[in-house]
């Protein structure tokens, strides 16, 4: 062969100039940007759905809360009576967990200790697992107590194995009562709470009570009114549930136990850092019904500071996720209707929607990139997503406006709504 002249099919390729097109690696990376794309809008799709649905049950617990308020929720609400009722007065425990609380130790234990009730059907048990000058404070105000005749004790323990889950554990021991009535460290009860709660433990069926809680602070910073505004909803969601017969998330303070309910499901367990919620839950999916009171009110104290608030809603969500997969399965073997299911599931797995809605916020960015000219997502999906978001906040401030009771302005619900800008 002459030179310039090459074998058959050997050098037949043209040499590829630097920065030359390649329709090979053109190709590769349409297909890996499909791939991307698809996988990224099919999530935002089903966050989407989950989200609608999920503001779709909030505004309807909320319709269902505004009924039962009109209506007074006859039923609870007969037997929240003021009046002593001297005929059903069966034997009541508080159960006052504390620990390293001295700022509030001595409020807490002259409020429960100013409780009308009979005094022979009441005895209060202050659990405490302090390592600070509370233990010196709660037995001060529990010896000048007990000189007026109050049957209150201190109870310590060897060490603080379970935490809170196992200074209840402990409590109940030591208790005598039929019943347990929780209040955390930082909650001021009204006197007449055990005349206007214990009759409704008449139905032999019901295991708990949770009552309505209010806030000392709630105006004393954008934090405080925020977090008002987040519990406030909350509450008037659980009217709805409770109204409804659908399964809640109840806060294990401010709440009344039946021992025979308790005791059935094996108490409080350590293995969650929600104890409450775990029990609660146990409770709902077995044999046992629960009451939302509102009507009946303690005050307690919110966070005030960016990190206490942080460590509550880290301990909150981490123990809020643990007890929906805990659960979940118990869930689903039970009959329900569907409506009742889908609340179950929007209530177990609430944590999970702010989570969702921050991934949808970052996936708004890569989505509009990827999807020029995809009118179904950029058109609609995101602007139904900031729709929905409007939506929520509105059911957030409306509710948190109606939780402040019926003397509170709309001044207030204003404040509410410059959290979302």
């Amino acid at each position: 062969m002459g030179r310039g002249e090459s074998y058959p099919g050997r050098g037949c390729e043209r040499r590829r100039r630097p920065g030359q097109y390649d329709g090979r690696g053109r190709s590769g990376r349409v297909v890996i940007g499909a791939v991307v794309s698809g996988t990224l809008q099919g999530l935002f799709v089903l966050i989407e759905v989950y989200y609608a649905i999920y503001v779709l049950l909030e505004l309807r617990t909320l319709w269902i809360s505004r009924k039962a308020q009109r209506r007074e929720l006859p039923r609870l609400s007969a037997c929240a009576s003021s009046a002593p009722d001297t005929a059903f007065a069966p034997p009541v425990s508080v159960l006052l967990p504390v620990r390293d609380v001295p700022a509030v130790i001595e409020r807490l234990i002259d409020a429960v200790c100013r409780l009308r009730y009979p005094r022979s059907a009441l005895e209060i048990l202050v659990l405490d697992d302090s390592a600070d000058e509370t233990t010196l404070l709660a037995q001060r105000r529990i010896d000048h107590w007990r000189r007026q005749g109050v049957d209150i004790r201190l109870v310590r323990r060897k060490d603080r194995e379970g935490f809170k889950a196992g200074n209840l554990a402990n409590g109940i021991r030591e208790a005598s009562g039929d019943f347990f009535v929780i209040f955390d460290a930082d909650f001021v009860p009204p006197e007449d709470f055990l005349l206007r709660t214990m009759p409704c433990f008449r139905d032999p069926k019901l295991g708990y009570l949770q009552t309505g809680i209010a806030y000392e602070n709630r105006d004393k910073s954008f934090l405080t009114r925020f977090q008002a505004m987040e519990m406030g909803h909350q509450q008037v969601v659980n009217e709805g549930l409770s109204a409804d017969g659908d399964m809640a998330s109840l806060t294990g303070t401010s709440c009344i136990w039946r021992r025979a309910c308790v005791e059935a499901l094996g108490g409080w367990d350590a293995a969650t850092v929600t104890e409450d919620v775990d029990l609660n839950y146990r409770a709902q999916l077995g044999d046992w019904k629960y009451a939302y009171l509102r009507e009946v009110v303690s005050t307690s104290l919110l966070p005030e500071t960016v990190s206490a608030y942080r460590l509550r809603r880290e301990r909150w969500g981490r123990g809020l996720i643990h007890n929906a997969f805990r659960h979940v399965g118990r869930m689903f073997a039970r009959p329900m209707t569907l409506m009742q299911r889908l609340h179950a599931i929007s209530v177990m797995f609430s944590s999970l929607l702010l989570a969702s809605i921050y991934l949808v916020v970052l996936l708004s960015l890569p989505l509009t990139w990827l999807t020029t000219g995809d009118e179904v997502i950029s058109r609609w999906g995101v602007p139904l997503f900031y729709g929905l978001v409007t939506l929520w906040a509105l059911d957030n401030a409306v509710g948190a406006q109606r939780s402040a009771g019926p003397d509170a302005d709309w001044g207030r619900l204003r404040s509410f709504l410059e959290i979302y800008p």
